[in-house]
């Protein structure tokens, strides 16, 4: 996943303070006046605000980042810098399932599954 839309999905955590979502805003808001607020990628950020941990919708973002005219933005970019900045790592949690072999890993944006031996 590109390195913007890292920044932007460790924003939407429940955890994000509030420097956070003011960095989040700010980055909206510049979207939207560059772009338009009916924009695919402003409307790929919403949509991933509604169900941060969705990884379609991570990849929809992932997509509209990858394709946007911003990406060569100076103040764009100095926005995503602020933002990644604000928003503190993510916790990491692990847990050992009893029995199955199986590790999972959590963090804010998600869970991996890691499964060894037989």
């Amino acid at each position: 996943m590109d390195p913007i839309t890292t920044a932007i999905v460790a924003s939407l955590s429940a955890f994000a303070a509030e420097s956070t979502k003011e960095a989040l805003k700010a980055l909206k808001d510049y979207i939207t006046s560059k772009l338009g607020g009916r924009s695919p990628l402003a409307q790929s950020i919403e949509n991933l605000e509604a169900k941060p941990s969705s990884n379609p919708r991570q990849l929809q973002l992932d997509e509209e980042i990858q394709q946007s005219p911003l990406r060569e933005d100076h103040d764009f970019l100095h926005l995503i810098k602020a933002l990644q900045t604000a928003t503190p790592a993510a916790p990491i949690s692990i847990q050992q399932q009893a029995g199955d072999g199986s590790v999972q890993i959590g963090t804010n944006s998600g869970k991996i599954d890691i499964r060894y031996g037989g």
